[in-house]
C-alpha cells in the first residue's frame, strides 16, 4: 500500500502578489482582476478586501429581503420541518 502526500496551505502565510500581479491588479481599477492557475488553466478573480466585503454584505441583504418576502407571501414552515429539511440533505449529501 503506498503513503499518499496530502499538503496543505498555512493560511496564515498570505501570499505576496508578484510585481505583474500588482499592476494589473492596480491598473484594473476595482474590478475583478482575472488570473489564471497554470497547473489546472482555472480563472480566478482578484479583488480587494472591501469588494469582497460588500460582495457578502449585499448576499445578506438579499437573502433577508427573500425571507421577508417568503413570510409575508405565506411561505413558511416550522422549526421542526426545518429541521428535517436538513438532516435529509445532509442524509443526501452522505449518499452521494
Amino acid at each position: 500500500m503506498s503513503a499518499v502526500a496530502i499538503s496543505y496551505y498555512n493560511l496564515s502565510m498570505i501570499p505576496k502578489l508578484t510585481p505583474e500581479l500588482s499592476e494589473a491588479l492596480h491598473s484594473n481599477g476595482n474590478q475583478p482582476t482575472p488570473v489564471v492557475d497554470p497547473a489546472d488553466n482555472q480563472v480566478y478573480f482578484l479583488v480587494t478586501q472591501s469588494t469582497l466585503d460588500k460582495a457578502r454584505q449585499t448576499e445578506d441583504e438579499d437573502a433577508i429581503r427573500d425571507g421577508i418576502a417568503d413570510m409575508e407571501a405565506g411561505r413558511h414552515y416550522s422549526v421542526d420541518e426545518a429541521k428535517a429539511q436538513l438532516q435529509q440533505r445532509q442524509r443526501d449529501r452522505l449518499a452521494r
